[in-house]
């Protein structure tokens, strides 16, 4: 399956600015364990949600994430900063590189981190062809899509998104952030 997705604004692509430092296999970040990635560059993880918190929709949806440690271990971090794309389709995960490079100047203090919302990147994408072949969502494309999801279309709205964030950021026990929403 493809994701639902326009194609990526920013391409992932190595940051320019790189910890020389090696990462170890895995950590324990709040209550998650979290596993080294993107060939060392990073930890994913991920958490499992109802797809429906209201419980009239079955069933569960796996949330994904990345996390970079910050670069410098002698000083005290700082607030991290959570990138988020607001869609319609985009994955976090595929703008990281873009959002790496954006704010190298800080990550020698700041933890990274980016959640693919639920139906986008590897939190379970959604496969909706006609809406995936616009350049531009249009009204046919979105309907479409509609359809095929059926009872758990509203399921996909910024609303939940924001909550599975909000759970997130509860079980790494990170209690502040610095947002940067694209």
């Amino acid at each position: 399956a493809t994701s639902f997705a326009a194609p990526p604004r920013m391409t992932r692509k190595m940051p320019f600015h790189q910890s020389s430092a090696v990462l170890a296999a895995s950590i324990r970040v709040g209550s998650l364990i979290l596993h080294q990635c993107l060939g060392g560059q990073a930890y994913c993880g991920s958490m499992e949600r109802a797809l429906d918190p209201t419980g009239q929709v079955s069933g569960n949806i796996k949330i994904s994430f990345e996390f970079y440690p910050h670069t410098d271990n002698l000083q005290s971090p700082l607030e991290p900063i959570v990138g988020t794309e607001g869609g319609p389709g985009y994955a976090a995960s595929g703008s990281a590189g873009g959002y790496l490079d954006l704010f190298a100047p800080l990550r020698d203090r700041r933890d990274m981190l980016f959640m693919d919302n639920r139906g986008t990147g590897k939190s379970q994408a959604l496969d909706c062809p006609l809406l995936q072949a616009e350049a531009n969502p249009r009204p046919s494309g979105i309907s479409t899509c509609g359809k095929q999801l059926g009872d758990t279309a509203y399921l996909y709205d910024s609303g939940l998104a924001a909550d599975y964030l909000a759970a997130l950021l509860d079980a790494l026990n990170i209690p502040v952030i610095n947002l940067y929403g694209d």
